[in-house]
């Protein structure tokens, strides 16, 4: 760990130290306009941002994951990376104001089945917990029908499965998630920092040796899988315990990646290096002053639906139509090329067939086109699709990217790229009927 505390890790610290940085610039103009810089376009940027504000915000969300786990840990519940921040905000506000159940019921709404579904879908990213899939989707049907007694023994088992295995492919030997000497810690991470993770399963190991009838708020698993604590059927425990599994994730997909250490320290930049990155930014810049979004009306520029050769190639659209077409055909290989990982590498097809192999599309239409900026168009899409027998009509409001072979913004004119879909995980989450 960079630090006894969640806001000492080095992203959140990054954070802190940009808005200290665009401070300490805004300082410095009388000397760089002394010295001759020329700063008309810096001083434009200062007079948009707010940077006391900015400044503010930094130091807020640098203590959120603290105050979140000081005052949440104890009643089974840790942040994670992809928690609302909005939401951790609220439940905090509510508990400083001795309002814990008030607190407690705004964490356990933002873990609607809804949103759990959302956020289940993100699990396939996890390699090891592709097998169990499969029994977390018929815990969440479960979870969706109020049965807590269920869904909550199964979620605690997908858990300490998954870290079972993953302490196999990287250690080498088999470590629960409730071992003593299971290490759930990561670099710069929020869950898995010493006070997330670590913390929260001590906490859960504890030990539950008599009959309890009671009815229990926390997600002991000793008591509940022994069958010691009868007590556990209810929504506050199943809660827990997804937000819990999503705390875990955020540790596998660095154990997976090979990131629960610090990576080697970078070397410092050429001159030349350094040149050719100034060079990149002019473009850039220059790219994105002449940059309009383009004045498009799905079924006068382009059609309803169709074909990816009846649509431009190179645009947006011809990217979504192609994922879309090759969706039809149950093609998941041609879809994996429009579905990039975070590095920029084509999707793995035995990714996209897991996620796909229930789900037919039986037709699209685009309703709505919308550029953001070079390299984001929002495309809003109506598919008909059947899953698991039933069959559903829904619009779907898809970020298209224009992103190159190392994972990040092409910008069209500077650098070679190819337009992806992005959000795959909405596009796969039917709302129940």
């Amino acid at each position: 760990m960079t630090g006894d505390r969640i806001k000492d890790i080095d992203s959140i610290q990054e954070l802190v130290e940009d808005a200290e940085n665009f401070s300490q610039l805004k300082q410095s103009l009388p000397v760089l306009q002394a010295l001759g810089v020329d700063t008309d376009g810096i001083e434009e940027v200062f007079e948009d941002a707010n940077l006391e504000k900015m400044q503010k915000q930094a130091y807020e969300l640098a203590e959120i994951p603290d105050r979140f786990n000081d005052l949440f840990a104890s009643e089974g519940w840790i942040i994670y990376d992809s928690m609302d921040m909005d939401v951790a905000k609220t439940a905090i506000g509510k508990a400083e104001s001795d309002d814990m159940d008030a607190a407690e019921q705004v964490l356990v709404e933002c873990h609607s089945p809804d949103t759990v579904e959302r956020k289940l879908q993100t699990m396939y990213r996890v390699e090891a917990f592709r097998p169990r899939m499969e029994l977390a989707e018929k815990a969440l049907e479960d979870y969706a029908a109020d049965r807590y007694h269920a869904c909550i023994p199964v979620v605690l088992l997908l858990m300490d499965g998954l870290v079972q295995q993953l302490h196999v492919d990287v250690h080498g030997e088999g470590r629960g998630m409730f071992c003593e000497d299971a290490d759930l810690t990561a670099w710069d991470s929020i869950a898995a920092h010493s006070e997330g993770l670590e913390r929260f399963v001590e906490l859960l190991r504890k030990g539950r040796k008599t009959t309890r009838t009671e009815e229990i708020t926390f997600p002991y698993r000793h008591g509940i899988l022994h069958g010691m604590d009868l007590g556990y059927d209810n929504e506050i425990v199943a809660a827990k315990c997804w937000a819990a599994l999503f705390a875990v994730r955020e540790w596998a997909v660095k154990a997976e990646n090979d990131e629960l250490t610090p990576p080697p320290e970078e070397s410092e930049p050429t001159v030349d290096e350094i040149l050719e990155q100034e060079r990149r930014i002019q473009e850039i810049k220059k790219q994105g002053d002449q940059w309009e979004p383009r004045d498009i009306v799905v079924g006068r520029d382009v059609p309803v639906t169709g074909k990816p050769e009846d649509f431009e190639e190179g645009t947006p659209e011809h990217g979504l139509v192609k994922f879309l077409h090759w969706w039809k055909k149950d093609n998941y290989g041609y879809m994996a090329e429009v579905q990039r990982t975070y590095e920029g590498d084509p999707e793995n097809p035995g990714l996209i067939s897991d996620q796909f192999r229930n789900i037919d599309l039986h037709s699209f239409e685009l309703i709505e086109i919308e550029d953001f900026s070079p390299v984001f168009t929002d495309i809003t899409v109506e598919v008909d699709v059947s899953r698991f027998g039933g069959r559903t009509i829904k619009e779907k409001e898809l970020r298209v990217t224009r992103m190159g072979d190392d994972g990040k913004s092409a910008i069209p004119g500077v650098d070679d790229g190819t337009w992806v879909l992005t959000t795959r995980a909405e596009l796969l989450s039917p709302e129940k009927d």
